[in-house]
């Protein structure tokens, strides 16, 4: 399974914010490989790390 609207990987994100980190980092990671976040700003600072990791901002 993969996140293929980029208006819905935002929203993904937004909502795995609250998940362990190691889990959120997974959950990005499936996503489609040219999902990215562009603001960080659209989604909540908890996440920041997840998506740093996984190379998605």
């Amino acid at each position: 399974m993969t996140v293929a609207d980029l208006g819905t990987f935002a929203d993904i994100v937004t909502e795995i914010s609250g998940w362990e980190t190691g889990l959120a980092e997974r959950a990005c990671r499936a996503a489609a490989a040219e999902r990215r976040i562009e603001r960080l700003a659209e989604v909540p600072a908890g996440v920041w790390p997840a998506l740093a990791r996984s190379r998605r901002r």
